[in-house]
């Protein structure tokens, strides 16, 4: 709005305007029609990637005047997840969705993406198209043993935000021995079978062994969900039992070898 200390004159004032380049429309004159004090003028915004002071100028034939104002940039406003608690591995499904606070200037809004363990994959950047409010990416979550948390943080103009994916483990489909009963000094074999394939870093299941009392673990090596380790048992005396019981988060199986 331009006001006048007076009325304009018949025939009116026109002011010429212009701005400092950032993208915007205005129109390149007004005028003050004859006897009114003021006139109001509208511009075009253009989205932004960094906030923006935009001066305009309206020029007449004795004088200049000058005012401002700002193009807010986006922000992020909220990020989300399809699902906040899932079982982890290869037929496991999930999303985020980040929302900003206005549509995204030309070129896009680049979101900085950390996840801050092996269990879950994401992108290490994604877009919000430009003209778009929202982006939605896929998450990649990978099979546990023990149910675990996992943070997720997008930033984008030094604001971070963070959601938290539960992940469950997976079941223990089989954990058995072959044969169930060895003469001392012979070889038994036992195998594990878990219900999603293990994720790029393997997946370590323990295990406990009774009546020792020892503990271990069986790798099930990336991409498998299946493995297999031997036991090579020692002369007795007399008839023992050894059990060994594998676990995780989702519950535990034994089986048990008797060596004659």
């Amino acid at each position: 709005t331009i006001n006048l200390w007076g009325a304009a004159p018949p025939g009116g004032l026109t002011f010429q305007i212009s701005t400092n380049n950032y993208g915007g429309t205005i129109p390149s004159s007004v005028t003050v029609p004859a006897n009114a004090q003021s006139v109001s003028f509208t511009t075009a915004t253009v989205a932004v990637a960094n906030t923006a002071k935009v001066y305009v100028t309206a020029t007449y034939p004795v004088g200049t005047v000058t005012g401002y104002f700002f193009v807010i940039a986006p922000t992020i406003s909220s990020f989300t997840l399809s699902q906040t608690s899932v079982v982890g591995g290869s037929t496991t499904k999930v999303t985020g969705t980040f929302t900003i606070t206005s549509p995204a200037p030309v070129g896009g809004i680049p979101i900085a993406m950390h996840a801050f363990d092996v269990y879950v994959s994401v992108a290490s950047q994604i877009i919000v198209p430009a003209g778009a409010t929202s982006v939605t990416y896929p998450i990649t979550v990978y099979s546990v043993a023990k149910d675990t948390s996992q943070p997720i943080t997008g930033t984008w103009n030094n604001i971070s935000l963070s959601v938290t994916l539960t992940i469950k483990a997976v079941q223990i489909s089989f954990f058995t021995v072959n044969p169930t009963s060895v003469h001392g000094g012979t070889v038994a074999t036992w195998s594990i079978a878990v219900s999603e394939p293990a994720g790029p870093a393997g997946m370590e299941v323990p295990l406990a062994y009774l009546p020792s009392g020892n503990l271990g673990e069986v790798l099930i090596a990336a991409g498998a969900t299946t493995a297999s380790f031997t036991d090579v048992t020692f002369p007795v005396a007399s008839q023992t039992t050894e059990t060994i019981t594998a676990s995780t988060s989702a519950g535990q199986v034994s089986a048990s070898l008797t060596v004659l």
